[in-house]
Formats: structure tokens, sequence, C-alpha cells
């Protein structure tokens, strides 16, 4: 198994495509790209009642975040 550190880029996909068709979700795509996340768009875009959100999953998480409990969530031991 490989371990991935924050140095080295995991390559997961970083632009979602989640499309509805008369507003129901038919479909998610998972996308390496802008421009493979616009070649999916548009593909759908054709399909009759398909609409299309697009989702950059990088602004809501980066291999940088870290999460930390704040101080006023910290039980002492008593």
């Amino acid at each position: 198994m490989n371990n991935i550190t924050p140095s080295e880029p995991d390559n997961s996909p970083t632009v979602e495509v989640i499309v509805f068709q008369h507003g129901h979700e038919i479909a998610r795509e998972l996308c390496e790209s802008a421009e493979e996340a616009s070649l999916i768009v548009d593909w759908w875009s054709e399909q009759d009642g398909a609409e299309c959100q697009v989702d950059d999953l990088s602004i809501h998480h980066s291999p940088d975040d870290i999460l930390e409990p704040s101080a006023d969530g910290l039980v002492e031991d008593a």
C-alpha cells in the first residue's frame, strides 16, 4: 500500500458534475480537470430535460487542511 504524504499530490478528482433530469438526480461524475467536466456537461446538456451542477471539490478540501479541536470542545479528565 502506498502512503501519501502532504508533499505528494493524491491525484484525486477535483471537480464533480451532478446531473439532474426533470428535477431528479440521475448521475454523478467525478472529474480530474475542469476540461473533463466541461465535456461531460456538454454531453448531458444535449439530453432532454437534463441540467448539470458543477462543484469544485478542491475549494472544500485541500491536502493542507488540518482539523483541530477548539478549546471549548475539550473535556478535562476529573
